[in-house]
């Protein structure tokens, strides 16, 4: 998107006939993590979230969530190791990384991870919900 405007959420988000987007959000900040299922719940996904990695992984059994926003820096396991354990069983869903951090290639280091993106915390509602229709199509 070109301008600041907010994505347009008169339709939900569907993947397939009669199911929603499902976003799982992995974060052991509770702030962030309930903030985002809220929003995109308040849009039309389905959203869950995790306050761990470890957590998430342990319930990876079910239907695969049709995206992943997962944190980099946890306590823990962090979310590039987090990522490479999920690709085990969800090897095509995208994974968009957010942190706190800004260091030099931290974009080049969660892409050869396997990440779609890296957003910066605060993260902006509008370029998230961008970023997220762009990879779940």
């Amino acid at each position: 998107m070109s301008n600041n405007a907010p994505p347009p959420v008169s339709t939900p988000p569907t993947r397939q006939a009669g199911r929603r987007t499902t976003v799982v959000i992995v974060d052991d900040d509770d702030a962030v993590r309930t903030s985002l299922v809220r929003l995109l719940k308040v849009i039309g996904y389905e959203a869950k979230g995790y306050a761990a990695g470890e957590t998430f992984l342990a319930d990876l059994a079910g239907a695969p969530a049709d995206c992943v926003i997962l944190d980099l820096l946890m306590p823990g396991m962090e979310g590039d190791r987090v990522l490479a354990r999920m690709r085990d069983v969800w090897a095509g869903v995208p994974v968009i990384f957010i942190t706190g951090t800004d260091e030099p290639g931290i974009q080049e280091r969660l892409e050869a991870a396997g990440g779609c993106t890296c957003l910066i915390k605060p993260v902006d509602p509008r370029r998230l919900v961008e970023v997220i229709r762009a990879v779940v199509g």
